[in-house]
């Protein structure tokens, strides 16, 4: 079931970024997601703190960093509690990702419900839902 899970996960992950292509977010991949998508739940993070999120180098969060930052998906800040550090966080098109992404999700769970029935559909979703993390972009769980 797990690999059968991952599959599936890969394909609806391959349709979210073609559809985001689509519509003007050519670039964005997972981590980018994963990244703007927490720094939205979180209002904010600073470097290290994505790294650890991320589960890379600092180098290579910065890399992912960077790229939002020339995208326009994220800025960094002075801390107000800590001058010396700045915090990473979501511009309004950061914002706005998020939101179309998690309207998308909307649309695919939606596609999944109109080909199935409601038992089928909660059934499929029960093992899911204690090991899923909460969600990033606010689709309910």
């Amino acid at each position: 079931m797990p690999l059968l899970l991952a599959m599936t996960f890969r394909v609806l992950a391959d349709r979210l970024h073609d559809r985001l292509a689509k519509e003007g977010h050519p670039d964005i991949r997972p981590a980018h997601g994963f990244v703007v998508g927490h720094l939205v739940t979180s209002h904010g993070a600073r470097a290290v703190e994505l790294a650890g999120y991320l589960g890379v180098t600092e180098q290579g969060a910065g890399h992912i960093i960077g790229e939002l930052e020339r995208w326009g998906y994220a800025e960094r800040v002075g801390r107000p509690t800590d001058g010396r550090s700045q915090l990473i966080i979501a511009t309004d098109k950061g914002r706005s990702l998020v939101a179309r992404v998690t309207a998308i999700w909307q649309d695919e769970e939606a596609r999944w419900s109109a080909s199935s029935t409601p038992t089928t559909s909660r059934a499929l979703a029960r093992p899911c839902r204690p090991m899923s993390a909460p969600p990033v972009t606010g689709v309910p769980r």
